[in-house]
């Protein structure tokens, strides 16, 4: 008795949504059919352009200078900076940081080394 009170119920759900269905499209059908015309765009009076007399416009501006960018000074070394220099076998300064990156950035694997009392940092 009860599979056939769920077959009952499952038909009945489907209809219901046939129905459902059936009666939206009848709705807008009749809903199409007593839907009074769009009235048309509001139109605004057309505006007649009349050129401005000659002695009444304004003068043109004179074209702006040219801009002379500015000159760049040197900046001076100080003397501090010039006895710390890197020798020259090693490269400048910025050669020097650049490998100082690359060697802690290519360096070994820090996940690969032991974590116990014996790890050598």
């Amino acid at each position: 008795m009860e599979q056939w009170l769920f077959f009952a119920i499952f038909v009945a759900i489907g209809l219901f949504n046939l129905l459902g269905r059936w009666l939206k499209r009848r709705m807008e059908e009749q809903a199409r059919q007593n839907a009074k015309p769009e009235p048309p765009a509001p139109r605004f009076p057309e505006v007649e352009i009349r050129e401005i007399p000659a002695r009444r416009r304004m003068p043109a501006a004179p074209p702006p200078e040219p801009v002379v960018p500015a000159v760049r000074v040197p900046a001076r070394r100080s003397a501090v900076r010039e006895t710390a220099r890197v020798p020259t076998r090693l490269g400048g300064q910025t050669d020097l940081r650049r490998a100082i990156v690359l060697m802690s950035v290519l360096g070994p694997c820090r996940g690969l080394e032991s974590e116990g009392p014996d790890a050598i940092r």
